[in-house]
Order: C-alpha cells, then sequence, then structure tokens
C-alpha cells in the first residue's frame, strides 16, 4: 500500500504506508484503517494498492470512499491468476487493476 502525491509543489513526494509488511498482522481490518487514513487526510493524488483476496465488501467500501475523495486508486488485480471481477477491490469500478503475465 503506497501513496503518492504527484501534484504538491514545491516537490513532488512518495509516502511509503506498510500495512501488509512482515511482522505486521495482517488483518482486512487493518487495511481499511489505512486505507480510512488515506482517504480522512487525503494527503495523495494516487494509492497504489497490492491487495487481493475474495469478494470483501467492506474494502469495496473503503476503496470507493478514497476514489470519491479524489485519490486515483491503482490496484493489483487480485494476486492469484483470477478474474478480477472476483476479487477485493479490483473489482471496483473507477480504479486501474494491473497485472502481469509469467510464462515459462
Amino acid at each position: 500500500f503506497s501513496l503518492v502525491s504527484l501534484h504538491r509543489p514545491p516537490s513532488k513526494h512518495f509516502q511509503p504506508t506498510a500495512l501488509l509488511s512482515p511482522g505486521i498482522t495482517k488483518s482486512w481490518s487493518g487495511v481499511i484503517a489505512g486505507i480510512e487514513w488515506a482517504t480522512e487526510k487525503n494527503r495523495c493524488d494516487v494509492a497504489n494498492l497490492s491487495l487481493g483476496g475474495s469478494v470483501n465488501s467492506a474494502i469495496d467500501s473503503a476503496v470507493k470512499a478514497l476514489v470519491v475523495a479524489g485519490v486515483k486508486v491503482v490496484v493489483a488485480a487480485g494476486n492469484k491468476s483470477q478474474d478480477a471481477n472476483n476479487a477485493s477491490p479490483a473489482r471496483v469500478n473507477w480504479i486501474t487493476s494491473t497485472l502481469s503475465l509469467y510464462t515459462r
């Protein structure tokens, strides 16, 4: 989870916000709290979320609120070789989902 400010003079800055790093409890409630923090503080123009999992309406709602706050959101398209329409938050409208392809 990272936040990037692109249009805040005099300089651009990158604000990493680790929610799922080693040693940190991995919970959806922690991720939602981080997204809500970004929404309330709105100190960024872009949020990059490398998250993926099954459908989770709470995550989807938090990401929608971030978009409504004016933040452009880029997310991983599921991270599990699945249809992004079946993964949160990749299935949320008004965001950019990215993916990578691996072939042997």
